[in-house]
């Protein structure tokens, strides 16, 4: 079904999760992309990985799963960032120090 990975994706899913769990400060947005403006299935696809790396003790905190209008792109893209609220608030209390 659309809601779960595939078998292929598993050994994939599991080295995100590796590395997730390795930087407890990063966190992650999955982008399930579609070239025809129906953002059902790419939603569907990034909530799929989402609860996969959930299954792997990802906080779902970190998680962001999204569907969006991938122009002439399809499929499920992963961006593993530090956590914004975070790296703004070390940002902001870096540039106050230094003036």
């Amino acid at each position: 079904t659309e809601s779960s990975i595939t078998t292929e994706a598993e050994p994939w899913v599991q080295k995100i999760g590796q590395i997730l769990v390795a930087n407890p400060n990063m966190a992650v947005t999955i982008e399930g992309l579609s070239m025809t403006g129906n953002l059902d299935l790419p939603a569907q696809q990034a909530t799929a990985v989402s609860s996969a790396l959930q299954r792997l003790e990802i906080a779902p905190e970190r998680i962001t799963a999204l569907g969006k209008d991938g122009n002439l792109k399809e499929g499920v893209v992963i961006k593993i960032h530090p956590k914004f609220d975070e790296f703004y608030s070390m940002v902001k209390d870096n540039m106050k120090n230094s003036n």
